[in-house]
């Protein structure tokens, strides 16, 4: 019966442990993943004055930054319509590009990639402009006219210019706007003091710079938690299952006490006694831990959950070491005492 409680409670113990560390492991990947998504990793800069320096050179001295994957400067939005139509037809919004490659920024769904002076449409204005193949003509409301060349859609984290035009400045432009974005979020505070040295505006107020540095930290902050309360539910679990086992393991021990001590009388030592007693707990937890992570793989397939199997392992292990941990007071309490006596009063 004492064989049974343990494989039982290390079975539940098992179960729990393993669904909570696999459950706060888990929490911290989508954690880590959405703190790594493009968008969690730029740097915003806009010209608020007129100083200018978002320049191309400016661009592509930031581009060489070890730390930056993509970075694109923007040109003030102009107004744009199909130069066919006139404007009594559709408008759109039309970003000139500034100090990068048209490919860092989009993907090309059709035709090519544009020259200076020439433009790409997003596919979701290509219908509201009426250019069924990508191809056409654009005009400002200043007589500026583009070529389109072909259609796009915005990679991340661009996916504004989905709602517009992208074209390449026949001449070079200073850019309005600048979206910077580095490889790791880690890397957000040093690649932030590195731009703001290098762009350096006449005017420091001029230049206005938005990172999501705050937001890394909460979430750096945030993971440290989940983790941390990961690991006190774990040891909870760990250390009131240990209780139970350890009491269950003394209980069996004093009503096995006559034959415990017999097998002393007959010559057995302390030490087999002890080993012995924790052998027989350390089968019966095993095999509670097996069945525990059995149970719980068997749970997630049903709940459409995944409970990682090298989470769940290392689960059943330290339960197992903690069951047989828990066995050695009783063990040695039995193994202390003398077998003549323990026959004598049994």
């Amino acid at each position: 019966m004492p064989t049974v409680l343990i494989l039982l409670v290390t079975a539940a113990m098992t179960f729990a442990a393993a669904a909570t560390s696999g459950r706060s492991a888990a929490l911290q990947t989508q954690l880590e993943r959405r703190a790594q998504e493009a968008g969690a990793r730029v740097i915003a800069i806009s010209d608020v004055g007129t100083d200018g320096f978002l320049t191309p050179v400016a661009v592509e001295t930031l581009s060489e930054i070890s730390s930056i994957q993509t970075v694109a400067a923007f040109t003030k939005a102009s107004t744009v319509t199909n130069a066919s139509l006139g404007w009594g037809g559709p408008t759109a919004s039309a970003w000139g590009l500034v100090g990068a490659s048209a490919a860092d920024v989009v993907d090309l769904t059709a035709g090519r990639w544009p020259q200076p002076g020439e433009a790409l449409v997003s596919t979701r204005v290509a219908d509201t402009l009426r250019m069924e193949s990508a191809a056409g003509a654009l005009v400002t409301r200043d007589q500026l006219s583009s070529s389109v060349v072909g259609a796009f859609t915005a990679a991340a984290p661009f996916e504004w210019l989905n709602d517009g035009v992208l074209y390449l400045p026949s001449t070079p432009e200073a850019g309005q706007e600048a979206r910077v974005v580095v490889e790791d979020i880690g890397l957000l505070a040093p690649t932030e003091r590195a731009v703001r040295r290098i762009l350096a505006p006449d005017d420091p107020a001029n230049m206005r710079l938005t990172s999501p540095q705050d937001l890394a930290e909460i979430s750096r902050e945030i993971d440290g938690d989940v983790r941390a309360a990961g690991y006190e539910i774990t040891v909870l679990v760990l250390l009131v299952g240990a209780l139970f086992v350890g009491a269950v393991s003394l209980a069996d021990v004093l009503i096995r006490r006559r034959d415990l001590g017999r097998r002393r009388a007959l010559g057995m030592t302390r030490s087999d006694l002890t080993a012995l007693i924790c052998l027989r707990v350390g089968i019966s937890a095993a095999s509670g831990a097996v069945l525990g992570v059995i149970a719980l793989q068997a749970h997630g397939a049903l709940s459409g959950t995944s409970i990682p199997v090298a989470s769940a392992a290392a689960s059943a292990a330290l339960v197992a070491i903690a069951a047989v941990v828990a066995t050695v007071p009783a063990a040695l309490i039995s193994a202390g005492r003398d077998p003549v006596v323990v026959l004598r009063t049994a």
